[in-house]
């Protein structure tokens, strides 16, 4: 298995030079706890793709793990989480490996919870699958459309999504795998016709859910250990979320 970590934004919203993914949780950078989680996950190469200020992640994460299996990916522009996926193309280029897509703002995924989604998805032969969550009314993530039978048909992001949409509970976490092959067949599909212009990884669940074996879904009992860092506010929590968990792993 091949861990993608996204971890190229400039974090804005967080009011600091730093790149995003180097503020503190549990007075670790948040990325190490992302990186760590790949490894305790069983990856055989952890693709870290970086952009803003990479030298300081690059050299901090090489000093923090030394002799890990870490290959850095260069993110040239913020074109969305499709185009950072595709940045990492070099690290699952060849072979049959699965890629586990991890979001280096979000520190606090329980390893039990990956543990999950990868049997599942090795049981069910999906091309993909992905880890969503019940989210409070107005969480402006992606959501989850369902077909009639209950099966996953697509992501629609919040910015596309129509007000009947958006009023669905049942959200997207960033939280994926994939097959290798499925991604060199379809990410170079992808295209920026929505509302952000952007490349979006999602857009790849409704191709997956096209297929025969169709797209695998696991929704996490608890939204709150899923939730991404964009703000120093977000940072606080994420930080409480980790000590507490600590605390009662002791």
């Amino acid at each position: 298995m091949i861990a993608v970590i996204l971890a190229a934004g400039l974090g804005t919203r967080m009011r600091s030079e730093l790149p995003k993914v180097m503020h503190p949780v549990a007075d670790r950078p948040m990325i190490d706890h992302v990186v760590q989680l790949a490894l305790d996950a069983g990856a055989t190469t952890v693709a870290v793709v970086v952009g803003y200020r990479r030298e300081l992640v690059e050299e901090h994460l090489r000093r923090t793990f030394p002799g890990a299996p870490l290959r850095f990916c260069v993110q040239e522009q913020m074109r969305g989480t499709g185009d950072a996926v595709r940045s990492s193309r070099q690290a699952w280029a060849t072979g049959d490996d699965r890629v586990l897509v991890l979001c280096g703002d979000v520190p606090n995924v329980p390893a039990q919870l990956v543990a999950q989604l990868l049997d599942q998805h090795v049981a069910g032969g999906h091309p993909a699958s992905l880890v969503t969550a019940i989210a409070p009314p107005g969480t402006a993530y992606g959501r989850i459309v369902r077909a009639p039978d209950g099966a996953v048909r697509a992501i629609v992001e919040w910015k596309d999504a129509t007000d009947e949409q958006r009023e669905i509970r049942e959200i997207n976490t960033g939280l994926y795998v994939f097959e290798a092959a499925f991604l060199r067949d379809h990410i170079d599909g992808l295209d920026t016709n929505n509302a952000q212009g952007e490349l979006y990884l999602t857009d790849l669940i409704a191709v997956a859910a096209a297929a025969p074996a169709g797209c695998g879904c696991l929704v996490a009992p608890d939204i709150t250990a899923l939730d991404g860092v964009n703000t120093p506010d977000d940072l606080k929590r994420a930080d409480a979320v980790a000590r507490q968990r600590a605390t009662a792993t002791a």
